[in-house]
């Protein structure tokens, strides 16, 4: 099989590439530009191909495959960390650009189109109850409206499509600054990592666990055109936070309840992977503490 992947080289885009290479896929990566790094990548894929998704519909170093399944794989968006997550502009360029990548995917001939989305979409279901807001729920909203957008398209030109709704991410190598990685990059430094009540149910997923799930959905045929990706094991993300502070030895600067709550409801169910499990078989290796100790013994050695 060929798989097409957008954002490649990024945390999980080249996580993914390797385990793709691992499974025998053929891989094309499309990388924004010649000034991106892809020295992770690079000897993983047949082909590397330079394309800013907004100006994919010209993009014509992509064929069709005339022998087997090709696969597009969207990882790629803008506007995913800190400030940038309240930039509206952004996320409204990324649904045109998830669109037209699909769009893009079935004139190349995909059988399957895979993107991913985010546990923050969840958020959305919160919104009229909210008072007043933080910008960066312009990310969570701009995920599940494109989800929203993508599924009218891919059904209306016919290209099956898999919804992936990533739970928060963590492990070695995660820069990107979500709770795990503020956390210990806080403590790194012996400063407060700040949090609201955080009395809320929340997941956190290892790397690997993901990348693993994911790969399967790429590779096999799929009975839904949604998935959620979790470790499947929520908790409150009280006990989350303050097992980092523990495994760190810093429990004295987990700073739970210094900041407002942003109000915004999660549900236990809403990190529910059993349809998941049903369809893929379980993927989960490494629990909470396991994936915590190895994320921190990689973060001493930097």
């Amino acid at each position: 099989m060929r798989v097409i992947v957008a954002g490649s080289n990024g945390f999980i885009g080249t996580h993914l590439i390797h385990k793709l290479s691992e499974k025998g896929a053929k891989i094309v990566a499309i990388v924004q530009n010649k000034d991106q790094d892809i020295s992770g990548i690079v000897h993983y894929c047949s082909q590397i191909v330079y394309c800013d998704l907004a100006n994919i519909s010209q993009c014509s170093e992509i064929s069709k495959e005339s022998n087997g399944e090709t696969v597009f794989v969207n990882l790629a968006w803008r506007g995913v960390n800190g400030a940038d997550k309240g930039v509206y502009a952004y996320q409204l360029s990324n649904i045109k650009m998830l669109c037209d990548a699909a769009q893009h995917a079935k004139e190349v001939g995909c059988s399957k189109y895979v993107a991913a989305g985010t546990v923050a979409e969840n958020a959305i279901g919160s919104l009229r109850d909210l008072p007043a807001t933080n910008p960066g729920l312009f990310y969570g909203v701009g995920k599940a409206s494109g989800r929203d957008f993508l599924e009218v398209l891919c059904k209306s030109i016919g290209l099956p499509f898999v919804w992936a709704q990533f739970s928060n991410i963590y492990g070695p190598g995660n820069k990107t600054g979500n709770l795990i990685s503020y956390s210990l990059s806080q403590l790194a430094k012996n400063e407060m990592a700040s949090f609201g009540p955080a009395d809320q149910p929340y997941d956190f997923v290892y790397i690997d666990d993901l990348i693993e799930a994911l790969a399967r959905l790429i590779l096999s045929k799929n009975r839904s055109n949604f998935y959620c990706i979790s470790s499947g094991s929520p908790r409150i993300l009280k006990d989350y936070l303050l097992s980092v502070g523990k495994a760190a030895g810093k429990e004295n600067l987990i700073g739970i309840g210094q900041r407002p709550s942003d109000h915004v409801v999660y549900r236990f169910d809403m990190f529910d992977n059993s349809a998941l499990v049903k369809d893929i078989g379980d993927y989960v290796s490494v629990s909470f503490e396991e994936g915590l100790a190895k994320t921190i013994q990689w973060e001493k050695q930097q």
